[in-house]
């Protein structure tokens, strides 16, 4: 959830989505009225005028190169500096999204460095050491053939194998939790263990005949995503209170409690000056006893079979 300041309260936690749907219109009126022309005009702009348009959107309203000329100015406007802010940390949001969608795992793999900062910056200290050890794996230690067994094999599958049909491996677990414990589980009281042993392995079968029948006859079904009845709402009432918050007015002010820290910079000058890597590299980096010891019939060790210590000192990038 992505909270807006006291200047803007039309909810108190909206959801990304809906704040991308506000957001991101606002920006291109912008961009569209510097261009001598409206949103509904861009259609008559060819695909490298609105490549130009996008780049110069980006670059002017949702990077971090804007917000730094933002904050530079005497003049500062903080609530021009906030939705810009908001709009950057939106973009990766949405692109993750959009790649887990299509199966993209070279835009999830391009992601993790943003993401990396974002942990560092916001003190996720396992999602960051996570983020490191995968980028060092894919990078360094792993020989090329194992890299690419993870791209490939571990983190993105479809039940479908339908374009924008993908989902990651913790979400699929979580449908097939569903259909044993809900969609598909044993009926009455004969449904037990031994039938659910039974059951088990026709399940992905049964699912693919259910929703063959549905698209063949097509029956009525319920959808499996649902938009909230208050989305809508919860949009238009953005969109009343984002007029002009992307345009510079010089000297408006935010609230000290709704300043929002920017954990891209704070991840980035901590990834340069502080003891992120230091700390990591520490506990790669130690000694590792090759000893071994047998136990003898009445439980107690012997001897040291093979006696030595290495320092087992692994390649980082």
């Amino acid at each position: 959830m992505l909270p807006l300041p006291s200047c803007f309260p039309c909810a108190p936690s909206p959801k990304p989505n809906n704040v991308a749907e506000a957001e991101l219109p606002e920006i291109w009126r912008i961009v569209a009225a510097q261009s001598q022309t409206t949103v509904n005009g861009l259609r008559s702009k060819t695909p490298s005028e609105l490549v130009d348009l996008a780049t110069r959107a980006l670059s002017e309203h949702a990077s971090s190169e804007a917000l730094e000329m933002m904050r530079k100015r005497p003049d500062r406007d903080e609530i021009q500096e906030f939705h810009t802010q908001v709009t950057r940390d939106l973009l990766p949001y949405l692109t993750l999204v959009a790649a887990i969608k299509s199966g993209d795992v070279g835009i999830l793999e391009a992601l993790l460095p943003d993401f990396l900062f974002r942990f560092i910056g916001g003190g996720n200290n396992n999602y960051q050491e996570e983020a490191l050890e995968l980028l060092n794996g894919l990078n360094v230690d792993w020989p090329q053939n194992v890299a690419d067994f993870v791209r490939q094999n571990c983190w993105l599958l479809t039940f479908t194998n339908y374009a924008d049909n993908f989902v990651s491996f913790d979400q699929a677990q979580e449908h097939n939790i569903k259909d044993i414990k809900v969609t598909y589980k044993p009926p009455g009281p004969r449904g037990g263990w031994d039938y659910m042993r039974i059951l088990h392995p026709a399940i992905p079968t049964v699912r693919a005949n259910a929703e063959f029948i549905d698209r063949e006859f097509n029956a009525l079904t319920r959808g499996k995503k649902h938009t909230s009845q208050g989305k809508e709402k919860d949009i238009q009432a953005l969109l009343g209170r984002l007029e002009d918050a992307h345009k510079f007015k010089p000297g408006r002010k935010l609230d000290v409690e709704d300043k929002p820290e920017d954990y891209i910079v704070i991840g980035g000058q901590t990834w340069i000056f502080g003891d992120t890597r230091e700390n990591w590299r520490k506990k790669r980096n130690f000694k590792r006893s090759t000893e071994e010891r047998a136990m003898g019939g009445d439980g107690a060790e012997s001897d040291v079979l093979q006696d030595s210590e290495h320092s087992d000192e692994q390649m980082e990038g």
